[in-house]
């Protein structure tokens, strides 16, 4: 895929797409896995390696914001609950150990995702945790700055 993608689903697996808004219950960028709490808004999924819905905010069309512009809270978010094999356009963690391609990727609990621990899937809190793979190499190992964009196969 030639150039920088300019959305976040960049190949649907097949023609069906669920969309849901809520209000935002904090700061979320367009890519970010999201969960939803207990007042029933979004915000950034709070569980590093824990069980989460393979669930990203997409850009605010309403207000022309591109993939790059945050919500803030309050504001209407829509996410999609991205489907096996989805390409989806996310966030990998700060300092996050090197992706390789098809690497299990789980929520850091940020919003952004990492390569899964061991220990994933041996218990309740777990046994969803992975949301994808990584689709192309990425390593942000030396980058404390913050996150970057990686390109997630939905799993």
């Amino acid at each position: 895929m030639p150039g920088t993608p300019n959305t976040i689903l960049l190949e649907p697996a097949n023609g069906f797409q669920l969309v849901r808004e809520r209000l935002s219950g904090g700061a979320i960028i367009p890519g970010h896995l999201v969960a939803k709490n207990a007042a029933d808004a979004f915000i950034v999924h709070p569980g590093a390696g824990l069980n989460a819905q393979k669930l990203f905010a997409l850009p605010n069309v309403s207000n022309g914001g591109g993939i790059d512009q945050a919500y803030a809270s309050g504001e209407t978010v829509s996410a999609l609950y991205a489907q096996p094999g989805d390409l989806i356009y996310g966030w990998v963690a700060a300092s996050a150990a090197a992706c390789i391609i098809n690497s299990p990727l789980e929520s850091a609990g940020d919003g952004t995702v990492r390569i899964a621990t061991a220990d994933a899937a041996t218990d309740t809190a777990q046994r969803d945790a992975i949301v994808g793979y990584c689709a192309v190499a990425v390593d942000n190992s030396g980058n404390a700055a913050g996150p970057v964009r990686i390109q997630i196969e939905v799993a």
